[in-house]
């Protein structure tokens, strides 16, 4: 399931009423809650990340600000113990970032290597440390310097696997395209401005479902 803006107390509240009419404090508190402190480490991520490039402190803000966040919490049912499933396909994210929390689970999520030729488990090196995903928006902005890192879920062991996710979305209908300061003569342009909604629709209809180069196919220049 997932809960848009779960950094509003008013929309998480309103969709724990969709599932509990009597209402439920302690499912909203927690989502609120996870959403409060891992959209801190988002943001920490992101500022990093686009410092490192040079990108200056006002667009740095107005770019945070651009973005909402989407908490998902998700559900795995387990195996045979001998056995090994996809619990989701091969894929990559729409979104700016994405953070997981794997909830104690062992070898759940699986990154592909760039040169596409091997699947690496992507183990947390602590059970209290997050898996960090580049998105396909993050990707455009900053002009292919953040790689989409193809990922899938495994099954494996008997048990229920839980784990929840935020994932930091554009929530404008403004045009989302690098600076002028991630272009340059070894960086030409790798993409043209993209809506976020449309290209969100690309992926999720036809051919779009199952491209993991959707970027380059989508807006590439």
């Amino acid at each position: 399931m997932g809960v848009d803006y779960a950094e509003n107390a008013d929309t998480v509240n309103a969709f724990t009423h969709r599932l509990w009419p009597q209402g439920n404090s302690s499912f909203s508190e927690a989502v609120m809650s996870f959403a409060e402190k891992v959209s801190e480490l988002d943001f920490m991520t992101r500022r990093m990340i686009m410092e490192s490039f040079g990108l200056d402190e006002s667009y740095i803000k107005k770019h945070l600000k651009s973005t909402k966040c989407l908490v998902r919490l998700m559900k795995y049912q387990g195996v045979e113990e001998t056995e090994e499933e996809l619990g989701m396909e091969p894929h990559t994210d729409r979104n700016m970032l994405t953070i997981l929390c794997q909830n104690d689970v062992k070898d759940g999520i699986e990154v592909k290597t760039k040169d596409d030729k091997h699947w690496i488990k992507a183990n947390p090196s602590q059970d209290s440390s997050f898996i960090v995903l580049g998105g396909a928006m993050l990707h455009v902005l900053l002009n292919g310097r953040v790689l989409t890192g193809v990922h899938r879920v495994m099954r494996m062991g008997t048990n229920t696997r839980f784990s929840a996710g935020l994932f930091s979305v554009p929530k404008t209908e403004d045009l989302i395209y690098a600076p002028e300061e991630m272009v340059d003569a070894e960086h030409p342009r790798l993409y043209k401005p993209v809506n976020f909604e449309a290209y969100f629709q690309y992926t999720t209809e036809g051919t779009g479902r199952r491209d993991l180069c959707a970027p380059r196919t989508y807006c590439g220049l």
